[in-house]
């Protein structure tokens, strides 16, 4: 059996993130187009995280910066799981 779906923590302390996010609503520009799963539960595929409420309980942690120079990836949400994954895969190592 594969891992689970990934457990993602947002964190308000840019010094315990693993990695800063910058958030866009054009697709285009995106590095991964997440999904928001609704449970941890299900097989992993790119792009499905699991918010957790708890930095403890996450395989990473981000932090959400609101200039895109400032960023180490950048995302864009989606309501389709079919949608999400890597448009640039040269950035999946964050999240390994």
């Amino acid at each position: 059996m594969g891992k689970t779906v990934l457990k993602i923590y947002e964190t308000t302390d840019a010094t315990k993130a693993d990695f800063k996010v910058y958030l866009t609503t054009l697709r285009a520009e995106a590095d991964l187009v997440v999904y928001k799963a609704p449970n941890s539960r299900g097989v992993r595929r790119d792009g499905y995280w699991f918010f957790v409420p708890k930095a403890t309980e996450a395989e990473h942690c981000f932090y959400k910066v609101f200039q895109r120079f400032n960023c180490d990836l950048v995302i864009c949400y989606t309501t389709s799981k079919y949608e999400a994954g890597w448009q640039n895969e040269t950035m999946k190592y964050l999240l390994d």
